[in-house]
């Protein structure tokens, strides 16, 4: 009982420095044998406990996935029975936390930020598993909001500019405050921001709906 205990113990510390060292260096530069040293664990415990360090790397990411999940669940803080505008919103305030979020998706962030400069094709597959519930709800609200018989250039057109609206928040700023609101984004900040991403998108659909009911009436 004592070296099952000892080697979870073992295994969340290697877990915790993988990320650390993987969020500083990026995985290229993130040496197996530092990662030990910082958990404070045998060199060889990388290979007991994982099969290696694309593992190791790959269960680094799946942790820190999933404590987003934890901290800002996909649901929201909504009715099902809301206003399409009020489930949109909380779908966007959900993504806005995600992406704005330093301090306890701190490692997240930095792993992005090496993953997209030097891509190693390892967790292209976890990240589409725990990306498509997201976009599938989002697809679903567009598609709400554009109508049934919308076109699906249409309606990858709207998803594509709702996402980027809220990545476009992230600037430039590793503390995730775009450059043109010049002040930190607040939880307060963030909930107007996701009320007018929501209202103009939802604006915007109503809008496009008019144009292609005008065009088929015709």
């Amino acid at each position: 009982m004592v070296q099952r205990k000892d080697g979870l113990e073992t295994r969340t510390h290697l877990l915790e420095a993988g990320a650390d060292m993987f969020a500083e260096k990026g995985y290229g530069d993130a040496l197996v044998a530092e990662i030990c040293e910082r958990a404070g664990a045998n060199v060889a415990a990388v290979n007991y406990h994982f099969g290696g360090k694309e593992a190791l790397y790959v269960e680094v990411w799946r942790q820190q996935l999933d404590e987003a999940q934890n901290l800002y669940p996909l649901e929201g803080d909504v009715a099902p029975d809301a206003s399409l505008e009020e489930r949109l919103r909380a779908h966007i305030f959900v993504m806005l936390q995600r992406m704005t979020d330093r301090g306890r998706l701190g490692n997240l962030h930095r792993l992005f930020e090496h993953e997209r400069a030097n891509p190693t094709g390892l967790i292209d597959e976890l990240l589409r598993q725990l990306r498509e519930p997201g976009i599938q709800v989002l697809h679903g609200l567009v598609r709400e909001g554009l109508g049934e018989d919308v076109s699906e250039e249409t309606l990858q057109f709207t998803v594509f500019s709702i996402i980027n609206q809220c990545r476009g928040v992230i600037g430039s700023s590793r503390r995730g405050a775009p450059p043109f609101i010049k002040k930190p984004l607040t939880r307060p900040a963030i909930e107007r921001l996701a009320d007018h991403m929501a209202r103009f998108s939802v604006g915007g659909m109503e809008k496009i709906r008019q144009t292609s009911n005008r065009k088929t009436s015709q």
